[in-house]
């Protein structure tokens, strides 16, 4: 067991939100460059101090860079260490999923989809993939031939994006070509969380209002969005079951 007081060197929470609430929130507003250099920030300097520990809201967190434990943690010992961190206010399909699930239905839902990512079944979506990826090349073609001046981040988000729904729901979205495909639309206001969304602020501040009102509806996530995907995805699963269209992709898999 590990136990320590809020008087660290680094990641003291700023009264009640949470260090890395306030790292989170620069993050998305483009004010700092985010998780992946903070942390790599932290261990350059206080490495001696390792393993570095921080708040995230009112919830002590340790950062583990040693190769040994982190070994064990995620291979010898990974068995003991299934569990992640409960978070509050998880509603719909989500409160079912791998990042959410603890102990014995994690293990269950695990074992069913484990199967799905064998070599054999993954290299049955290379169609699926090629395509997607023939795509991105003729639209690289294009901007080169007319000498256009174009944004490589948006155009890989919407390759990323097109290479989902086509593996993940078996839609031909074809954002590269169609930007404004309405399951597009959603997809990018689903991974884009707002900030201003007060939700998000109870969800760490207070777990257990967030809770509450999660079962009243709230939610990080937009409801629209939600309700749009899961509707496309029982619509698939549907065809699939009266076998009026198969495919080679994660649904048809499962």
């Amino acid at each position: 067991m590990v136990v320590w007081h809020r008087s660290v060197t680094y990641g003291l929470p700023k009264r009640r939100t949470g260090s890395l609430l306030l790292r989170y929130i620069k993050a998305r507003t483009g004010t700092t460059d985010g998780f992946i250099l903070f942390e790599q920030t932290s261990h350059n300097v206080y490495r001696k101090l390792w393993p570095f520990r921080i708040y995230g809201g009112t919830a002590p967190i340790i950062f583990l860079a040693d190769p040994d434990l982190l070994r064990n943690v995620l291979i010898r010992d990974s068995h003991v260490f299934i569990n992640r961190r409960t978070i509050e206010g998880i509603t719909g399909p989500f409160e079912h999923g791998l990042p959410v699930l603890k102990d014995e239905q994690w293990k269950n839902a695990r074992s069913i989809v484990s199967p799905t990512f064998s070599s054999a079944k993954l290299k049955a979506m290379y169609t699926l993939m090629n395509e997607t990826s023939d795509t991105y090349r003729d639209r690289l073609l294009e901007y080169a031939d007319k000498k256009e001046i174009f944004n490589i981040n948006t155009l890989s988000e919407k390759y990323t994006l097109d290479t989902i729904s086509s593996c993940l729901f078996g839609i031909e979205t074809n954002s590269l070509k169609n930007e404004n495909a309405t399951l597009i639309k959603h997809l990018k206001k689903f991974f884009t969380i707002d900030v201003t969304n007060i939700f998000l602020y109870i969800l760490v501040i207070s777990p257990r209002l967030a809770r509450y009102l999660a079962k009243k509806g709230y939610s990080i996530f937009p409801s629209d969005t939600i309700n749009y995907v899961s509707n496309i995805v029982n619509h698939v699963i549907s065809q699939r079951r009266q076998h009026l269209e198969r495919r080679n992709d994660f649904i048809q898999m499962m």
